[in-house]
């Protein structure tokens, strides 16, 4: 089975997504904003809050911890590629000579 073919996505696709949100996924908000008297939207509103918060965070000290640590991270690719020579050098089939 290709799964090159799977990656390519028709018009079709998307409509097929708008329909199902239409028909399924708006009636079942609707349920559980009636069910809950409310509370529904006010979870949804605090969930996005806390998206933010955390897109803020980020933001604020991700991407600085981030920039700071680049050097260790170019430091340990280093190390692992000279381990991986090392390794490489040290096997015991590569160092036999004169076996068939």
């Amino acid at each position: 089975m290709d799964h090159e073919d799977v990656s390519e996505r028709s018009p079709r696709d998307l409509y097929l997504v708008v329909i199902l949100f239409t028909v399924v996924g708006l009636p079942v908000f609707v349920f559980f904003n009636i069910l809950t008297g409310g509370l529904f939207i006010l979870l949804l509103f605090m969930a996005g809050g806390v998206a933010l918060f955390a897109g803020f965070h980020y933001l604020l000290w991700g991407r600085a911890f981030t920039r700071q640590t680049a050097w260790e991270r170019e430091e340990q690719e280093v190390r692992d590629d000279i381990d991986g020579a090392t390794w490489a050098s040290d096997d015991p089939s590569s160092s036999r000579e004169g076996e068939p």
